[in-house]
């Protein structure tokens, strides 16, 4: 969620290193998919959706913040076996 006026990938690189301590350092680059809207009936809103693929030099040390408590590296092909966001396959497909 963007709050304040900044690029959707500087934001995405605010996040990473808030959430599980991955640096700008630590990044190899970042890939923008096509936008997409998605309409949230649940709640009545519309989401503007950017994708990003962010690409990483190594595998890096995870370090989460007070928002999470656990992680786990899967492959792709594993995805339906967890619990996920609900568009989560479509956003990968429109930035693979």
């Amino acid at each position: 969620h963007l709050d304040e006026l900044e690029s959707v990938e500087e934001k995405a690189l605010q996040e990473i290193e808030e959430e599980v301590g991955i640096t700008k350092a630590e990044v190899a680059s970042v890939k923008k998919g096509k936008i997409y809207r998605m309409e949230d009936k649940a709640i009545g809103k519309t989401w503007i959706i950017h994708p990003l693929m962010i690409r990483l030099k190594t595998k890096p040390l995870i370090r989460l913040d007070k928002e999470h408590t656990e992680y786990l590296w899967i492959d792709q092909k594993d995805l339906t076996k967890y619990d996920r966001l609900p568009e989560l396959e479509h956003v990968l497909k429109r930035v693979l």
